[in-house]
């Protein structure tokens, strides 16, 4: 069971900024593992936005509160998902080989491609939140950030990581996943769509 609980909070030390125990670190084997969990960070993360979102909701506007609840899993998360994003946007805009892109996306600068896409994919999500029902916001949110994360992890389980060196600190978490890891990571990623 401890075992386990090192590899859910090797999850969450990965992909958020939620403190953890100082006796979870990022072994290369609880990394691996943790994939299982990566749809119930999102949950939690998800949750955090949507507790954000209806607090404030009682004292702002809609607009106000999901910008709130927007920044806060912005910076849950340590801006792990935009910064990804940017890299892409930057080195499919710039580059032209895959060595080059893949160069670009390693490159720690943001550039105007990755700036643009920045805006473009926070203006969409914030505007499909307010299409959304008032009412079911909350869990919205909270489905948004499974779900995309359950994606991620069947992209992980269906394509091979694209670096071919050793020194990326995401590859032990994009190496042998497992179907089994993939079906607990659906069931904690689909769960909050069966509230609605």
């Amino acid at each position: 069971m401890k075992k386990e609980i090192q590899i859910f909070l090797t999850a969450i030390m990965f992909f958020t900024r939620i403190p953890c125990p100082k006796w979870v670190d990022h072994r290369p084997e609880f990394l691996q593992k943790s994939a299982k969990y990566f749809s119930l960070v999102g949950i939690i993360v998800g949750s955090i936005g949507a507790l954000i979102y209806y607090a404030f909701s009682f004292i702002f506007s809609t607009e106000i509160s999901l910008l709130l609840s927007i920044v806060t899993t912005i910076y849950a998360t340590g801006t792990f998902h935009e910064d990804g994003f940017a890299d892409m946007c930057d080195a499919f805009g710039g580059g032209w080989t895959k060595e080059k892109i893949l160069l670009i996306m390693k490159d720690s600068r943001l550039g105007t491609y990755g700036v643009s896409g920045l805006i473009l994919i926070l203006a969409v999500k914030f505007s499909a939140l307010r299409e959304t029902p008032i009412h079911l916001i909350p869990l919205t949110i909270i489905a948004g950030h499974s779900v995309s994360r359950f994606i991620a992890t069947t992209l992980i389980y269906t394509h091979p990581y694209v670096r071919d060196t050793d020194d990326s600190k995401a590859k032990p978490a994009a190496k042998n996943i497992t179907l089994s890891m993939v079906i607990v990571s659906a069931l904690f990623g689909l769960a909050p769509l069966l509230s609605f």
